[in-house]
């Protein structure tokens, strides 16, 4: 295969899923992340916080950054990976869709999806995610399109 993976080829990838993530809300956690972006709001910092709406979204990225281990087959029947070097790929965006369910300390938030987009654009490799991320009773808490940019080199 050549080095650089052509626009054919990278059509394989959409669908195929991203490894999933797996995070064990604390809530010392939630009240640092929420400091940290800036928030006073007493449920996010009070003795019993809930999560931030965008601390899910912490698990989505990771899920992206999961997404270097993603291959598909060749005509020869070699896994070829999407991503070949990690270290190339930023975040690009991402878009949420929140629900009313709250995360909280003792969730364990599971995030899963598929690629959904790969788009070739110069150099660069953009790589597009759908991710749904679920609490161990199953409940969605929240549902991303992410995407990253993987960079010359990198893919």
């Amino acid at each position: 295969m050549s080095e650089r993976i052509s626009e054919e080829f990278l059509q394989k990838f959409i669908g195929l899923p991203v490894p999933p993530i797996k995070m064990q809300v604390r809530g010392k956690t939630l009240v640092e992340y929420a400091k940290a972006i800036g928030s006073t709001n007493p449920k996010y910092i009070g003795d019993d916080p809930i999560a931030h709406p965008s601390y899910v979204g912490t698990s989505a990225v990771l899920a992206l950054i999961n997404s270097a281990d993603v291959t598909a087959e060749d005509d020869e029947g070699v896994q070829v990976k999407l991503i070949k070097n990690p270290l190339k790929v930023v975040h690009g965006g991402q878009n949420y869709k929140f629900t009313d369910v709250p995360v909280k300390d003792g969730d364990l938030i599971t995030t899963e999806g598929v690629i959904s987009n790969v788009v070739i654009k110069g150099d660069n490799l953009f790589l597009y995610a759908d991710v749904t991320s679920k609490n161990q009773n199953g409940e969605v808490v929240l549902d991303t399109t992410i995407y990253g940019i993987c960079t010359k080199g990198g893919w």
